[in-house]
């Protein structure tokens, strides 16, 4: 995935969304609203970012972008720049082996919201200060259309 050209080998990030009712252990795609009684509930979206590189290698990261887009989360709005709110757009250094978790917690009515939130969690990384770019997407369906 590295841009522009060799080596692709220095990216070492790997990156992971997944969607936790109230942090909890019951998976978002899970949650079963009418049965369960509680239609207004937290959806807790968890985004971790993993340098995969081995400890001590030095082999640290620059994390110059952290986006997430989910159009039609009215709370939080479509685009949101983690980079921008959480650190005033300077790039953060993810070090060897060491990992960073972002939480986002919408509330989400299970019962009359008939939508399907697609989330795209995308990042840009430089290893070791390099010129290599890494990008990196992952993304996340909660169905409630059904």
């Amino acid at each position: 995935k590295g841009v522009p050209g060799p080596p692709t080998t220095d990216c070492s990030l790997e990156i992971s969304l997944s969607c936790r009712i109230d942090d909890g252990e019951i998976p978002c795609e899970e949650y079963n609203s009418p049965a369960d009684g509680d239609c207004s509930r937290t959806a807790t979206y968890i985004h971790v970012l993993q340098n995969m590189a081995p400890f001590n290698s030095g082999k640290d990261l620059l994390l110059t972008s952290i986006t997430r887009n989910r159009p039609g989360d009215v709370p939080h709005g479509d685009d949101f720049d983690f980079l921008d709110d959480l650190y005033n757009e300077v790039p953060q250094t993810l070090q060897a082996a060491f990992s960073m978790t972002i939480k986002e917690s919408p509330t989400i009515n299970f019962c009359t919201d008939d939508t399907t939130y697609v989330t795209t969690f995308n990042t840009v990384s430089t290893p070791d200060s390099g010129t290599t770019q890494c990008e990196d997407e992952v993304m996340y369906t909660l169905d409630l259309s059904s």
